[in-house]
This record gives C-alpha cells, structure tokens and sequence, in this order.
C-alpha cells in the first residue's frame, strides 16, 4: 500500500507541474507544453485528486481492520519494530531482528536524497 500511495502521489506531483487553471495558478512546466498536453495533465490532476482520498481511506480502513484482530500497526510505523506473536514466524527466525540502528544505510539514503535534490533544483 505503501508503494502504491507513493505512485499515486507521484502521478499527482507530475501532473499538478504542467496544470493550469487559467485563473490564479499555473504549474511551473506549463509554459513549456502545449495547451492540449496543459489540459489532459489539468484534467487527471484534478479527477486524480478523488482516487488519492480513496486509497487514503483504504488504507486507514486496513489499519483500523489490523488493529481489530489485534495487531496494532500504528506503533509499529512510527518506531520501525514490530512484537511478533506469531510462532510460525519465532520458529522460522526468517530476518534476524535488527540490534542497532542502520546508520550506513541511513547516511546512504541521505547522500543519495541529497544529490537528487541537487540535481533537480541547482543544476
């Protein structure tokens, strides 16, 4: 779900750059795309808008259903650990649990967000 909302709002991201209301806003690529391409990118960012609400309700629906067989989500995204009860899961031991914090993939997270960012707005 995760992913699939980072896609949504991706596709949002990328048509909300080339929308044009022809009122008060106009996306910072509209002056580069024709009026046609201006206004199919207009028309799915604004009909795209009431799909996002609809995976957002989704997924608050699958947390609420996750919490109601007892499995309680919310905690678990905030700090990164789950409690596992499941003995199926103990018995097969399928990731070890992590004993610290990932600090090397943190600070390559870091220098790749950074050179995007870089990249993006001070090229």
């Amino acid at each position: 779900m995760v992913l699939i909302l980072l896609g949504a709002l991706s596709f949002q991201l990328f048509t909300g750059l080339f929308t044009d209301d022809d009122i008060l806003f106009s996306g910072p690529l509209a002056s580069s795309a024709d009026q046609d391409t201006v206004r199919w990118m207009s028309s799915w960012h604004k009909r795209f808008f009431d799909w996002i609400l609809i995976l957002v309700g989704l997924h608050l629906l699958a947390i609420a259903v996750h919490k109601f067989f007892g499995e309680g989500l919310v905690k678990a995204m905030f700090t990164g650990r789950k409690s596992i009860h499941d003995s199926a899961v103990d018995q097969h031991k399928l990731l070890p649990a992590p004993t610290a914090f990932p600090w090397v993939r943190f600070g390559i997270t870091v220098i790749i967000a950074a050179t995007c960012v870089g990249l993006i707005f001070y090229r």
